[in-house]
């Protein structure tokens, strides 16, 4: 959506709330999805772009969850002939967590019962887009 002459935003969501019936006792699982961005226009070769977006999905059949936050930041600059500059970050958190899964085998040494794992990343970049 166009707000002024410099600047433009956007927002979607997303959202599935789902039961499965093949199951004796259907239990919901959920998703929920929300981004959105920002671009403003700084000068003619110049424009900045925020963005980021969030995803929680949860079963309760086994009590899991999994949640996703990426925000990101562009910078471009296209004032030199022939080139375009992109300077870029984003940022990704996932965290998986089950609460409610039993083990198959009693033989067997672990179980999946409070299962938890936790990912974190960030990249930093710089491109140099060359126009022949």
């Amino acid at each position: 959506m166009q707000l002024t002459d410099r600047l433009k935003t956007g927002l979607s969501l997303h959202y599935m709330n789902s039961e499965s019936p093949c199951q004796n006792e259907p239990l919901a699982s959920c998703l929920f999805t929300p981004a959105v961005n920002m671009e403003y226009t700084l000068s003619k070769d110049l424009w900045i772009e925020v963005s980021g977006y969030y995803s929680k999905w949860s079963a309760l059949r086994n009590n899991e969850r999994n949640e996703i936050a990426s925000p990101a930041l562009f910078l471009n600059y296209s004032a030199w002939q022939k080139h375009n500059i992109l300077l870029g970050s984003e940022f990704m958190y996932r965290k998986f967590t089950r609460k409610r899964v039993a083990a198959h085998d009693r033989e067997q040494p672990f179980s999946l019962n409070d299962y938890q794992k936790l990912d974190l990343g960030l990249s930093i970049f710089i491109q140099d887009s060359f126009l022949i």
